[in-house]
């Protein structure tokens, strides 16, 4: 009985020990995921807001084919 509560006893230590190791790394790997996952994210983010143009070309609605037909050219063109 005696060598049975012993081995009882080292069984539950070896349980309550690694669960609390378990616990313990994957806290650690959790943490560290989330810090790669951030900057993942960040270096996304910057990505796509550098490539963003700042200053597009503005189409012009009247043009079609490189012609002009807005009225005020036409007039000028028929004027002249």
């Amino acid at each position: 009985m005696n060598e049975f509560a012993e081995i009882l006893n080292l069984f539950i230590a070896n349980v309550i020990a690694y669960t609390f190791f378990a616990a313990v790394y994957g806290f650690i790997i959790y943490n560290v995921g989330k810090i790669i996952f951030t900057l993942f994210v960040m270096r996304y983010t910057t990505f796509v807001v550098t490539s963003i143009n700042i200053n597009p070309i503005k189409i012009n609605s009247n043009k079609a084919g490189g012609r002009d037909f807005s009225a005020a050219c036409f007039v000028e063109r028929t004027i002249s």
